[in-house]
């Protein structure tokens, strides 16, 4: 079959907003489908309820909604407003795992099972439970009219529930992940909708396909390698599926590591799309990590893998879309453009070059040793260069454009801390060596005044950037949300992937850093004991 027509039978071709961990300004969720509509989506998925937050305001359990959430009216707009350029918006309520929204408030505490801080989930053997969801899904059912209905279902680890042990009774593993599904799947088909679940359950546990009702649409998701040998038995099995890739980098924005899962798994469901794949649909997890405005290449190419099959010439593709995205016709901004897919720091990178800590500042000063370290700060150099000339040649959405700009400078200013915590390191040494050859004070305080000078500057660079950084997320999204500084009690473990607060950590951390150093240099002029290291 010829890839564009096997793209062009998928039913749904979708991308997932995850609210439930940020939600984004009211208006921009509104704005953004038209253009989502224009680049070929057709399906929303709206995942709105996980351990950080429940992302809409019900009647029935007003008590469960996070900062910010969407009252039922703002819902409905938004819904009407999708319809209308074609989109079908999906809600995904999460009814066993990832529901710390619910089972972290006092009132459901005696609800919970698991790890608060790693995977757990609301008791499927309490009584009290069933009721609970059933009534979540009725009135979010009544509200969506879309014919699907995502349940989640994903990431469950039930083995130390003493409650769940009691009732499954020595049986597999999988019996209360089964027993629990088709309880839900009920509720689901008595509200006149079609039960969507994640399906790493079912590739954990085979038999499920053997348990499990036939209508439930399985969704497989995989955001690294594609192993379509997990995936392929639940067509077998006779089960629709939906292949799921990630849109998302790990921190900053998305990155080429995203783009090619997106071409693996697009490329598996065109081979299963006449075996009961009914399409794809791209995840946009954990907003906060990356600066918004940096997903249009990013979704633009995903929609058009979605409908058109594999991009063979990526930098053709970058300048007919930066032609037609950002009115930009300058062939060199739009190569950059690409290239700064392929430049984003990782998050264990992220953490040690901008560290919070003496610890990271070695990881730091040993990274810029490495092979090519210098050759990827020129790149990066040079892209922020290229990206900058071509600003002024921009003829639409230029915050979006200044987004991959600030993005550029990020990492620009990342790479070039190590190389800057190796100088004030080396001139730390120099004066230690000093010290040890009892050398003249003066002499000593130059190489101590030296790296002062170099830590004190980088100080000040990452206090500027942290402020554009923290300017960029209250033009997009609200200034007051705690989780802007990872400040939420609702952050729990992620906040470490979060860009913002990073920048923040290391801008506090430099100044101190900065302040201690100097006094204790004031300290040693005094007649006082060397300072400590950097």
């Amino acid at each position: 079959m010829h890839a564009k027509t096997a793209m062009n039978r998928f039913q749904i071709k979708g991308i997932m907003f995850d609210p439930a961990r940020l939600v984004e300004r009211h208006e921009f969720y509104l704005s953004i489908l038209p253009q989502l509509a224009k680049w070929g989506y057709n399906t929303i998925l709206w995942h709105f309820s996980d351990d950080e937050g429940f992302a809409l305001r019900l009647d029935s359990h007003p008590e469960l909604a996070s900062p910010y959430a969407m009252s039922k009216v703002q819902t409905r707009r938004f819904i009407q407003a999708a319809a209308d350029v074609g989109i079908d918006v999906i809600p995904e309520l999460e009814s066993l795992g990832h529901s710390l929204a619910i089972t972290g408030l006092p009132q459901y505490r005696h609800l919970f099972d698991g790890d608060p801080f790693d995977h757990n989930a609301i008791c499927p053997s309490h009584p009290d439970t069933l009721p609970l969801i059933r009534t979540l899904i009725e009135e979010v059912a009544g509200l969506f009219p879309s014919q699907y209905f995502h349940t989640g279902l994903d990431e469950v680890d039930l083995r130390g529930c003493k409650r769940c042990a009691l009732r499954a009774r020595k049986r597999p593993q999988s019996y209360l992940l089964s027993e629990h599904a088709r309880a839900i799947h009920s509720s689901v088909t008595a509200c006149g909708k079609r039960m969507m679940m994640w399906a790493d359950p079912v590739e954990k546990h085979p038999q499920l396909l053997r348990e499990l009702p036939r209508d439930i649409l399985l969704l497989h998701w995989h955001y690294a390698a594609v192993p379509a040998e997990r995936i392929i038995p639940s067509v077998d099995a006779g089960f629709e599926i939906v292949c799921v890739p990630k849109m998302c980098g790990g921190i900053l924005q998305p990155d080429v590591d995203a783009m090619r899962n997106v071409n693996e798994m697009t490329a598996l469901a065109q081979q299963l799309c006449n075996r009961g794949c009914l399409g794809a649909i791209a995840c946009w997890w954990e907003p906060a990590r990356n600066l918004r405005d940096t997903y249009p290449l990013a979704a633009a190419y995903t929609a058009h893998l979605f409908a058109r099959g594999m991009v063979r010439r990526h930098l053709s593709f970058t300048r007919s879309f930066a032609k037609e995205y950002f009115g930009l016709q300058n062939a060199d901004a739009a190569d950059a453009l690409w290239r700064l897919h392929e430049l984003v720091l990782t998050r264990e990178e992220a953490k040690y070059l901008f560290p919070n800590d003496l610890g990271q500042i070695h990881e730091a000063i040993h990274a810029s040793c490495t092979k090519d370290y210098n050759r990827l700060l020129q790149d990066a150099h040079q892209c922020y260069d290229l990206l900058e000339s071509g600003r002024r040649k921009v003829k639409a959405h230029k915050c979006e454009y200044d987004a991959y700009l600030l993005s550029a400078r990020i990492i620009v200013t990342a790479r070039t801390n190590a190389l800057q915590l190796s100088r004030a390191a080396q001139y730390y040494r120099r004066a230690a060596l000093l010290h040890e050859h009892k050398a003249p004070r003066e002499e000593i305080l130059g190489r101590l005044q030296e790296a002062s000078t170099v830590v004190a500057g980088m100080s000040s660079s990452m206090t500027e950037l942290a402020r554009a950084a923290s300017k960029e997320w209250d033009r997009t999204r609200y200034s007051r949300d705690a989780k802007k500084d990872a400040s939420s009690p609702r952050i729990r473990q992620r906040g470490d992937r979060m860009l913002l607060p990073e920048l923040l950590r290391c801008s506090r951390f430099l100044r101190n850093l900065c302040r201690d150093f100097r006094a204790a240099m004031v300290i040693y002029r005094r007649g006082g004991p060397f300072p400590g290291g950097i």
